[in-house]
């Protein structure tokens, strides 16, 4: 992957995929304790016609070496700065999964209140509504090992291992992370204009049907919801999904699929 860089009062906020100078610019928050790698095997699927944006916040990626934040007012001023910045020449879309999913809605809200426009399409997955409580029991006073075992749990991950010691390497940033989620108190202001496409698995434990529901009050746009199986990280092989989800916008082009040789 080539990658340009989008920067706010000096730090790196996003890296740019390659894909076409004029196509749609593809925001993509992360989730808890995830970084960009979690989503290399989707560029393929965009590069033809749009460029991905990976938000990189600290404790991850490039930034591995800065303390995750753990409130969101102390991460969106500047990631509003860079997003800003990068959305101005051209059409966006935001697709965000579990905390992705929160970002991904406070980075449209963001941008509205600045002046700029909303984004062509906002796609979640694995998150209920911003204005509804997280389900499952809270993880930010949890110990080390409690924590530990329930992202195990998420993920999918057996209790010990390489894939187990790779979890644990992560912990300070999903532990923030998760701490940030659980603080966040959504703000009354009125809904999106941005259709919405909410994804979701019956299987996962951080959503229910109600919370899923719920993101529709949050636009006046079109909205529906996509049901899936397995656990939490059920999205990872529906890349095709989103990205034909994610340009279903008038103006925005349709994917291209490059060739498998």
């Amino acid at each position: 992957m080539t990658a340009t860089t989008a920067t706010g009062r000096g730090t790196v906020w996003l890296s740019v995929c390659d894909g076409p100078p004029d196509g749609p610019l593809i925001l993509v928050p992360p989730f808890a304790g995830g970084g960009r790698s979690f989503f290399r095997e989707w560029e393929p699927l965009f590069r033809p016609w749009a460029r991905l944006a990976y938000v990189t916040l600290p404790g991850r990626d490039q930034r591995m070496r800065e303390p995750a934040r753990d409130h969101l007012d102390a991460l969106l001023p500047d990631l509003l700065d860079a997003c800003a910045d990068a959305v101005r020449t051209g059409p966006y879309a935001v697709f965000g999964h579990s905390m992705g999913a929160l970002l991904g809605y406070e980075i449209a809200c963001g941008l509205r209140a600045r002046g700029l426009p909303e984004p062509a399409r906002l796609v979640v997955s694995g998150l209920c509504s911003p204005d509804t409580p997280l389900p499952g029991k809270p993880l930010e006073k949890v110990t080390d090992l409690e924590l530990l075992q329930e992202l195990a749990t998420i993920m999918g991950v057996p209790h010990s291992g390489p894939l187990y010691d790779l979890v644990a390497a992560l912990l300070p940033t999903a532990r923030a992370d998760f701490t940030l989620c659980e603080r966040y108190r959504w703000e009354p202001r009125p809904p999106l204009t941005s259709p919405v496409t909410a994804l979701w698995s019956s299987d996962d434990p951080l959503t229910t049907p109600d919370g899923i529901a719920a993101w529709q009050r949050h636009t006046t746009g079109a909205f529906r919801s996509l049901r899936f199986g397995g656990p939490h990280f059920f999205i990872r092989e529906l890349g095709g999904v989103v990205a034909d989800e994610l340009s279903a916008r008038p103006g925005l082009p349709a994917p291209r699929r490059e060739r498998q040789r």
